[in-house]
């Protein structure tokens, strides 16, 4: 193999030689770079930032804590909202089964062969999200905005409940 030998040695020493002398250079550059910084103004600041980023943790935590108090129908409804439409996408795949959407197609008996037989609209969508298809971003953005809502309606009235509860 002459075609990859050099005089003054095989190619891969010559490589091997050049990245050696690369990492030194860059070794030295870091080295200049390290030497020039201030570490004690380096602490200084993320000390200042960490304490800023503290502060503004405990400012938003006593704010949320001060609006709950004064408006807790507010927290409620928003709690709702978040559980309802976090829970919605995960309870989907079952509502799907029960109803009789399955990954080979609709149950016999079931609801989805009804909806099939009767020519309901929806059908082919909700069969389609039963199989994976095209149908899951469809029906898992409708599940999710009906779970907001009916988390949002529910957190609205654990409010009401609540405070029912407390005049008693």
């Amino acid at each position: 193999m002459e075609v990859f030998k050099k005089k003054s040695g095989s190619w891969a020493e010559d490589a091997i030689l050049k990245t050696a002398v690369g990492v030194a250079a860059a070794s030295k550059q870091a080295a200049k770079i390290v030497d020039g910084v201030d570490w004690q103004d380096v602490r200084t600041k993320i000390e200042g930032a960490a304490s800023s980023a503290q502060e503004s943790i405990e400012g938003a935590y006593q704010y949320t804590e001060d609006t709950f108090k004064e408006n807790p129908k507010l927290f409620y409804t928003a709690a709702g909202v978040v559980v309802g439409a976090a829970a919605a996408p995960l309870v989907m795949p079952a509502l799907l089964g029960t109803a009789g959407f399955s990954a080979i197609g609709p149950v016999a008996g079931s609801t989805a062969a009804a909806m099939q037989s009767a020519g309901c609209v929806g059908f082919s969508t909700l069969q389609s999200a039963g199989m994976g298809g095209y149908g899951v971003s469809v029906v898992t953005g409708t599940f999710t905005a009906v779970g907001a809502t009916m988390g949002g309606v529910a957190g609205a009235a654990a409010d009401r409940i609540i405070a029912a509860a407390d005049k008693k």
